[in-house]
């Protein structure tokens, strides 16, 4: 009995800690630099355009949903029509230095969208069970000066 209560209790640690993995990204961009830990992440991407434009890293996982960092003005693209179906939202973004926007979409997935200063970070299309990984991301930003 005790060796089919180690064994079971074994596969549960492993099954609890392989689902949550995680990867720190840390961010140099224009004169701020922060950590943030995100869901572990199936592809990678990097936008630019000319230096004063911006750049945008976005992170995509295999469901579609996809994790930002962005400087570009005015914000990433990917949220930008969740931004827009909320009443004032837009207009708020764009003239505070920081906010927080966040909802769910017509398909019944998860958003949000921070902005600190002129660095826009957020995710898209997150399912409902997948939520608290993501949201939770925000707890663990570190600016560093």
């Amino acid at each position: 009995m005790i060796k089919f209560l180690s064994i079971f209790l074994v596969l549960f640690l492993i099954s609890c800690t392989t689902s949550r993995k995680t990867v720190r990204i840390n961010c140099h961009l224009n004169i701020t630099s922060f950590n943030i830990r995100i869901p572990k992440y199936h592809d990678f991407k990097i936008l630019k355009a000319d230096a004063e434009s911006g750049v945008e890293y976005i992170y995509w996982y295999d469901d579609s949903a996809a994790f930002y960092i962005s400087t570009f003005k005015g914000g990433s693209s990917l949220n930008y029509a969740n931004i827009r179906n909320l009443k004032g939202a837009y207009a708020k973004r764009s003239i505070s230095d920081s906010i927080k926007l966040n909802g769910i979409d017509f398909n019944g997935k998860y958003w949000r969208e921070q902005k600190y200063n002129n660095i826009y970070i957020g995710y898209v299309n997150v399912k409902a069970k997948d939520y608290f990984r993501f949201d939770n991301s925000f707890n663990t930003i570190k600016f560093q000066k």
